[in-house]
């Protein structure tokens, strides 16, 4: 079976060879074919070598028809990277190589993903040597920074629905402190920054106290959400010594000052 579509994938590969080569640059046809021919390439039951050798013919072809179909470029490139054995450092330098030579017209979360891709195969002493490395570090920085967005967005619409019950006068109170301790174990330092997000889980223990207050809570319950409430804005205040603004001495005195072992405010 494995024999059958080998030979099928040769005769396919010959007759898609023999159609593009005959295509003039920029001739709209060739489009469609060199899209199919990417398809037929993936879901072909062949090994990896064979169809990164198809996928450098369609490379070449694309190259050739279309030379400023940069971002085309790039897609296509990243199934080739994709394809390519760890092994095989010299050809990964080559298509880096080939991939830069699209680099300044490309859409760069197309290009740097090809960059990192190779990047992430490459031997330790080729990444030290890596002249796109910046380029792969700065793509998974942006990879990251965005993730972290669209995380902190869902984060902060399930903060409003959590807010939205807490401030319903018909929710039990046991239950409006369950969403408050909710609420804090969702906040985090690499969504909202050490400041911020002491802050808001500083705000949240003053919820909670004003709640068990009105409550008639035990003193206990009171002062387990006070000292948690002191501790989170410790945590933000110390983190506001390391950020530009705040790391000046008069801020270090304030704060060895405010949070004085012989002092117990709650």
């Amino acid at each position: 079976m494995a024999d059958l579509e080998e030979m099928r994938f040769d005769i396919r590969s010959k007759e898609f060879n023999k159609i593009i080569s005959e295509i003039p640059e920029g001739a709209d046809e060739a489009w469609s074919l060199l899209e199919q021919r990417q398809f037929e390439i993936t879901d072909a039951f062949v090994g990896k070598d064979k169809k990164a050798e198809a996928l450098d013919r369609v490379l070449w072809e694309m190259d050739r028809i279309y030379p400023r179909s940069h971002n085309a470029y790039c897609e296509t490139m990243k199934l080739r990277v994709e394809l390519t054995n760890k092994k095989e450092q010299d050809k990964l330098l080559d298509l880096a190589q080939l991939t830069f030579m699209h680099s300044r017209n490309a859409d760069f979360q197309k290009y740097g993903a090809v960059m990192y891709e190779i990047y992430q195969k490459l031997s330790p002493s080729n990444k030290k040597t890596f002249p796109y490395a910046k380029t792969a570090h700065t793509y998974r920085k942006s990879v990251l920074t965005a993730q972290n967005k669209a995380e902190r967005e869902e984060i902060e619409k399930e903060l409003a629905r959590i807010d939205f019950f807490i401030e319903a006068e018909e929710t039990p109170t046991d239950k409006k402190l369950s969403l408050i301790d909710e609420a804090i174990d969702l906040i985090r330092e690499k969504h909202f920054g050490f400041v911020k997000a002491n802050e808001h889980k500083r705000d949240y223990c003053n919820w909670a106290v004003d709640i068990c207050r009105h409550a008639g809570y035990r003193q206990d319950d009171i002062e387990y959400y006070s000292a948690q409430a002191f501790n989170f804005q410790r945590k933000a205040d110390n983190a506001f010594l390391h950020t530009p603004q705040g790391n000046t001495e008069a801020n270090r005195q304030r704060y060895m000052e405010k949070y004085r072992t012989d002092k117990h405010e709650y």
